[in-house]
């Protein structure tokens, strides 16, 4: 209450001391302390992913495909062994290891399913959705770097830009579905352009 009893140099001392105090929580552990990792949850989510993964490669068909069961439009294998092969890139690098050789077949599959323009699902007897097949190739192809994987992505690359709806394609900036991409690609003259939030998002 009385500064002038308390030399200066207590009195910086003491105000140093209480900002310390202010400050430590925030310095030391920046605030409250993080808590523990839930390992056993952590343990659950990689056991649940391995096994999920094992499921998948027994799956595989002989040709390195993955071919519906249940939906005719999918049973040519183009779409679901682009959806596949792009969730197995995405597993950590010592697990993708053990599944090189379901990978190479699948990445030998997609290749030879290719069209000359680098679209995806376009050279069967119908559309599989090329454009999430395309998209997803791009994605998997980027993390699993195959032989030649920066060509076929550039060409598939190319064919998602060509097949945005924008003005290069005849889509005017009022129409709802400019600036979106849909599932099949290119419209098809004569019918409203389809566009949705999932494929644009893939592409």
């Amino acid at each position: 209450s009385n500064q002038k009893a308390v030399p200066p140099s207590l009195r910086i001392g003491l105000g140093v001391l209480l900002l310390a105090a202010c400050m430590a929580p925030f310095v030391v552990g920046g605030g409250e302390p993080a808590p523990p990792p839930d390992t056993v949850l952590v343990k659950g989510i990689d056991e649940t992913i391995a096994r999920a993964a094992r499921a998948l490669a027994g799956k595989q068909a002989a040709d390195g495909g993955w071919h519906s069961e249940t939906y005719g439009l999918l049973k040519p294998g183009v779409a679901a062994t682009a959806f596949v092969l792009e969730a197995l890139s995405r597993l950590s690098e010592s697990e993708r290891k053990r599944y090189e050789e379901p990978i190479a077949r699948a990445v030998k599959f997609l290749s030879a399913s290719q069209s000359e323009d680098g679209a995806l699902g376009l050279k069967g007897a119908w559309l599989e959705y090329p454009t999430y097949s395309t998209a997803l190739a791009v994605l998997a192809w980027k993390r699993l770097k195959p032989e030649g994987w920066k060509e076929a992505n550039k060409k598939r690359a190319a064919w998602l830009r060509s097949v945005q709806h924008s003005e290069e394609n005849g889509c005017a900036p009022e129409d709802p579905a400019y600036g979106g991409w849909g599932p099949d690609g290119n419209s098809k003259p004569g019918l409203p352009r389809r566009a949705d939030i999932s494929s644009t998002r893939f592409a």
